[in-house]
């Protein structure tokens, strides 16, 4: 997650991505993850375990079984992790801090050094105290209810829907209201995808 995440940043800081793009994106991430019942059962640390087999999709229960969610919903966790350097420190810190000591740390032309929870949790605690591994632990290791939402508010936005549904995903070209009645519709009418 951590390099999605600053991959999406770098974007947005280069250019690359207008920053109201970018937000049309977080959007649509959150509104995508808010519907994984997956959840439930499975953890995020078990979608980067089964990666193999979530890669490739599935006809069936695609929300129960969740996919590869450590990528985006990752990029989201430290996200919620750069806003909690940020609040804490005043504005003084953020997660370029943190990278600074954790991925500064070995020389490009070395060999591949593993790294552990401890060692994140020290770099992360090294930037600025709390509780980080609580913190990982939670989000990472164990199944939830619901997506993490506090991370919305700590970043300066909340979500709200629109009074105006907007059924049709650009390029997609199916009715999705899975938001309100847990059902998306293909082309031909047919239900494409449920919300269990």
């Amino acid at each position: 997650g951590l390099a999605e995440y600053l991959g999406e940043l770098l974007m947005v800081r280069s250019g690359l991505v207008a920053p109201d793009e970018y937000k049309e994106t977080l959007n649509g991430s959150i509104s995508g993850l808010m519907l994984r019942t997956g959840r439930n059962w499975r953890s995020l640390e078990d979608t980067a375990i089964a990666s193999q087999l979530l890669r490739a999709g599935s006809a069936n229960w695609n929300e129960m079984r969740r996919d590869q969610d450590y990528y985006h919903e990752g990029a989201l966790l430290w996200l919620n992790a750069d806003a909690i350097i940020r609040e804490k420190t005043e504005g003084k810190k953020s997660i370029e801090d943190f990278c600074k000591k954790f991925l500064g740390k070995n020389d490009a032309r070395g060999d591949a050094v593993p790294y552990d929870l401890a060692e994140v949790v020290k770099h992360l605690n090294d930037v600025v105290p709390y509780d980080w591994e609580k913190f990982l632990t939670d989000w990472v290791s164990r199944p939830h209810d619901a997506l993490p939402l506090d991370l919305v508010g700590r970043i300066g936005y909340r979500l709200q829907f629109s009074p105006t549904p907007s059924n049709r995903r650009p390029g997609q070209g199916h009715s999705a209201i899975l938001h309100s009645i847990g059902v998306a519709f293909g082309e031909n009418g047919e239900i494409s995808d449920i919300v269990p």
